[in-house]
């Protein structure tokens, strides 16, 4: 079985910041990102060789749960299911179940780059979009359903899902977030990342979506900074639009400069 270490989770006081200690990594091991899981008990992440590593949080342990040999760019939870996904250098996509380490299937997404995925709630299906292509995959046939071209969609940084999987949402660099329905794939509506209301602020009216994600409720929080210039004055903004609407419900600049500007919703 998968080798276990035992780790530390510290929380601050009054502190909603979680470090996470584990002896599993040495210190010439670099992680690039963190994946949780859907519903919050476990975070996963992989080092330079492939190693993808594992750690439930109820549990406070962390595993090795699957050895790729090869540079691993992403790694998806599939929800309520012991299958997680792993994207591979080369666009290859692993299924793997963390029962034993097992790889379920192997899929190769595409021969372009691959800007950006996304993993459907239910966890059945999986979007790409790979220079301007969505590609539909059935992760249960594993097979491609559908491919659709969105020339608009070249500079896409970002996929994301609602909570109920009925849209999927597109961040891209220069049309800002695009609604589209699901499976169908068409457009609904444009989120643009300038605003009217910007320059009464001060803010240079030059703005790019970072990161963006829903809730149950139907609100979408997006991120967003400013491209007019890298000496730029202006702080990062937090948009909010009621998705049941399309209505734009707040739009504020924030208070600090984080350093990646992403955001994430964690339910308990």
């Amino acid at each position: 079985g998968s080798q276990l270490w035992q780790t530390s989770v510290l929380k601050a006081n009054d502190s909603d910041d979680i470090t996470i200690i584990c002896p599993a990594a040495s210190n010439k091991d670099t992680f690039h990102f963190a994946t949780l899981s859907s519903c919050g008990d476990r975070v996963a992440w992989a080092d330079q060789r492939g190693n993808v590593f594992m750690l439930d949080l109820k549990e406070n342990k962390c595993s090795l749960a699957h050895r790729s040999g090869v540079s691993v760019t992403n790694i998806f939870f599939i929800p309520n299911s012991t299958l997680f996904l792993i994207i591979l250098e080369g666009n290859t996509l692993k299924i793997v179940n963390r029962k034993g380490s097992s790889v379920e299937a192997t899929l190769r997404l595409s021969r372009d780059y691959i800007n950006c995925l996304a993993v459907h709630p239910f966890g059945r299906y999986l979007v790409s979009c790979s220079l301007g292509m969505l590609s539909l995959w059935d992760l249960e046939t594993q097979k491609l359903q559908q491919q659709t071209h969105f020339p608009s969609f070249i500079d896409a940084t970002q996929l994301h899902f609602t909570v109920d999987g009925n849209q999927l949402i597109v961040n891209s660099s220069t049309k800002g977030l695009v609604l589209l329905g699901f499976p169908e794939l068409k457009e609904i509506s444009r989120f643009a990342p300038a605003t009217d209301d910007s320059a009464q602020v001060g803010c240079h009216p030059v703005l790019s979506f970072v990161s963006c994600v829903s809730t149950a409720e139907g609100l979408l929080f997006a991120t967003a900074r400013d491209m007019s210039a890298a000496d730029s004055p202006c702080l990062p903004w937090l948009a909010v639009w009621s998705l049941s609407t399309l209505q734009r419900l707040a739009n504020v600049p924030l208070s600090f400069r984080p350093a990646r500007c992403s955001i994430q919703v964690l339910t308990s």
